[in-house]
């Protein structure tokens, strides 16, 4: 497939959960858990979690909610990370979600449905947010590609600091009109928007947990 699904997993660990024989033999789920931990979540969204679906080589695919980050697939890939005995994927897993929900988002007591991270900045959200001139805004915009900030599809690199001091000091001379610490904050909340409402999944936690 083209597709790389994130919870490809979901039924075969349900029945394991009940109790009843999987669907598939331990080699193929192992070699989905690790295609699916690498191309969903350590090559496309490293610091939220496993994307419901990605293309084959991790990048962001075009479909209605395919790039969004839910909280309760990270708990059923978890899941069936622990049934298949990765122990070690299914913690790195759940930190990544706890430190998006609590140090990134910083969300003390409700969760939200997900995240999404294939919002890209383009030069026109330059234009009408700063109010920059066009060729201004085109220059800031391959300036943070270059710099690594963007990646080269414009989404905000995971890896973006969250020091606004040292984004401040690798930036080149930018036009007046933009406050660094102002767009700083405003890059890393365009990489980590949230999408529906606020949800508590205490099956989906559970399944994780019962293991």
């Amino acid at each position: 497939s083209d597709n790389s699904f994130g919870d490809a997993l979901l039924a075969d660990s349900y029945l394991k959960l009940v109790k009843l024989p999987g669907l598939f033999d331990s080699s193929r789920i192992e070699r989905t858990l690790d295609f699916i931990y690498q191309t969903n979540y350590v090559l496309n969204s490293p610091k939220l979690g496993v994307a419901n679906m990605t293309l084959a080589d991790g990048s962001p695919h075009e479909a209605f909610q395919a790039q969004d980050v839910w909280i309760g697939v990270q708990f059923s890939v978890a899941t069936a990370l622990r049934l298949a005995g990765k122990q070690k994927q299914a913690e790195t897993l759940m930190d990544a979600v706890y430190k998006a929900l609590y140090e990134m988002a910083k969300i003390p007591f409700a969760a939200p449905e997900g995240f999404n991270c294939s919002v890209s900045v383009s030069s026109s959200d330059l234009v009408e947010r700063f109010g920059l001139a066009t060729d201004e805004a085109y220059y800031v915009l391959n300036q943070l590609k270059s710099l690594g900030h963007l990646l080269g599809d414009g989404r905000v690199n995971p890896d973006l600091t969250l020091n606004s001091e040292e984004f401040k000091q690798s930036l080149p001379e930018m036009p007046s009109t933009v406050a660094h610490d102002e767009f700083h904050t405003w890059l890393l909340s365009t990489g980590l928007k949230y999408t529906a409402g606020r949800y508590f999944r205490p099956g989906m936690i559970y399944s994780y947990l019962y293991q």
